[in-house]
């Protein structure tokens, strides 16, 4: 049975503030999954980090950067500011309504020893939400007309993905998704249809808390 679980690697850092186009950026690509049915999103405060874990070193950075579509030194900008986690702060925004779950109300929610009760529990306090959003902090080059973002998405203990998603500024300075490589998925398996074409990354990362990740509902993200 996959259960998503997270046990964060370290404290969070709150200060400093995020800049506001990093926070466009969060917005944008949010905005961009949200279907017209969406009511509110729940993001973690808390970034991903861990770079290393999101991309395994089974292929180069040349190789990835590639695939991808953008630059090597993009994907390295990316790599490096998600060396720690920090926490997200007043600058977020998005098209609906949203909340900032923090690290202390997610572990009372998934605090058991069984994921579905936790995912109950959530879905109890937040019966608008789709699921549960977590954002990696987002790299840039350096003409700042590009970005890069992890973002996962988790729905259930059997239930999310992960996608390393790469948007472009146009010259009117709005943030357009570009496009994306899907890392993970997991359903129960009746439910999973057709093999996924996914990148080779593990299908469920290693966790040993139950948490949650975007209310960019599966399928409908880059």
């Amino acid at each position: 049975m996959f259960a998503l679980c997270l046990l964060l690697a370290g404290k969070a850092t709150a200060a400093p503030e995020l800049p506001s186009e990093e926070y466009a950026v969060f917005r944008a690509l949010l905005d961009h999954g949200l279907g017209p049915e969406a009511q509110q999103v729940i993001v973690a405060e808390t970034t991903t980090g861990d770079p290393a874990g999101i991309l395994p070193a089974v292929k180069a950075d040349e190789v990835r950067a590639k695939e991808l579509g953008t630059s090597l030194e993009l994907l390295r900008d990316w790599s490096l500011m998600n060396e720690r986690q920090f926490s997200l702060g007043q600058g977020f925004t998005t098209r609906v309504p949203h909340v900032l779950l923090s690290d202390s109300a997610r572990e009372t929610l998934f605090r058991g020893d069984e994921p579905q009760q936790g995912w109950k529990l959530f879905f109890r306090k937040y019966p608008l939400a789709a699921g549960l959003v977590r954002l990696s902090r987002a790299g840039f080059n350096a003409a700042r007309s590009e970005a890069l973002v992890y973002l996962e998405f988790q729905c259930g203990a059997e239930c999310g993905s992960g996608r390393l998603v790469n948007l472009a500024r146009t010259p009117g300075g709005i943030w357009q998704i570009n496009n994306g490589e899907l890392l993970w998925i997991a359903a129960p398996e009746e439910e999973q249809g057709p093999p996924v074409p996914i990148a080779p990354a593990p299908k469920a990362r290693p966790q040993s808390k139950p948490i949650a990740r975007p209310p960019v509902a599966p399928g409908s993200g880059p």
